[in-house]
């Protein structure tokens, strides 16, 4: 037994811990006040490889980087891979000599390169990946400035090439992804949470009440309506959930065939829903065919919509 659950707890470690290995450090950034020399975002450990996601909006970023030692350090830029995502985002990487002039040491100038697809395996996520390069900086303070012409953008600055993960680096990473995707991304996470959600307690609960329906024996036939409520009670929140974010999903894109399909069948499958709790209720020495084959109904056109569900993902 001890070993069956080491083995277990081995197995699920290393779940979590291979994908995450060639990922980045996760900051999210976005809506920070970094638009100043003064208060910009130190980067503790360059050489570790980190990812900031950030947004201008309307003025430049500014990171900062302290190094004891001459150092490697990669840097380089990409945007999510949306309709409205901008390429014209660069960085420049500067110091200043003497503290007085300002040196540039590194211009990824986003504009003027072509900026290609690059798929992240760890959120299964799609970039525009920019300009990268790698440097070998000296041991002075530099800065980092992120910005276009219009200062406009979504992007994710990446800082070193070195993959390390702690324990709650790796737990972060977990949880900074569905803020990510729906910051970033712009992906409706929470929406489609719930919407999820309510398919499942909606088709879990009603499957088990059609399990007792369908399999009572006479002798049991009274106890049936008690048990079916409660499945039922559970069954009405996840119908309330699922249908009230169907149905704003479908207000978004009327035009979507298949979409007004789904939202069909979830019509019937509410409707056969409603007659079992009618039924269910007034059964007294068998099960009626009229019931049984309307709970059948429903056990297929919620295969249906799922199906539909998965064709629409």
């Amino acid at each position: 037994m001890d070993r069956r659950f080491s083995f277990l707890a081995l197995a699920l470690v290393s779940m979590l811990i291979i994908p995450i290995a060639s990922a980045h450090q996760p900051r999210l950034v976005m809506g920070w006040d970094i638009h100043t020399e003064a208060k910009a975002l130190l980067v503790s450990e360059p050489v570790i490889s980190k990812a900031y996601y950030g947004e201008l909006s309307g003025k430049p970023d500014y990171y900062k980087i302290v190094l004891d030692k001459k150092t490697p350090v990669y840097i380089g830029i990409l945007a999510p891979n949306t309709p409205e995502a901008r390429t014209d985002i660069s960085v420049e990487v500067y110091d200043y000599k003497d503290n007085r002039s300002m040196t540039q040491v590194i211009l990824l100038d986003g504009a003027s390169v072509q900026w290609r697809q690059y798929y992240e395996p760890f959120g299964g996520d799609w970039y525009l990946q920019g300009p990268e390069m790698k440097e070998n900086l000296t041991n002075v303070t530099y800065y980092i400035k992120v910005f276009s012409p219009l200062n406009k953008g979504k992007y994710s600055l990446a800082i070193g090439d070195t993959e390390s993960f702690t324990p709650g680096e790796i737990l972060n990473a977990y949880m900074a992804m569905p803020v990510l995707k729906q910051a970033f991304f712009s992906r409706h996470v929470l929406f489609n949470f719930l919407h999820f959600l309510g398919i499942i307690l909606a088709i879990g609960s009603f499957f088990a009440a059609c399990a007792m329906v369908l399999t009572t024996e006479r002798l049991r036939i009274r106890s049936l309506p008690y048990f079916y409520s409660k499945a039922k009670n559970v069954a009405w929140i996840g119908f309330l959930l699922a249908g009230s974010t169907l149905i704003y999903a479908l207000l978004q894109n009327t035009s979507n065939i298949l979409a007004m399909l789904r939202a069909g069948v979830f019509l019937l499958i509410f409707i056969l829903f409603l007659h079992a709790n009618n039924r269910a209720h007034r059964l007294e020495t068998k099960v009626p065919g009229t019931l049984k084959a309307s709970m059948w109904l429903s056990i297929i056109l919620w295969l249906v919509f799922l199906l539909l569900t998965v064709a629409l993902l």
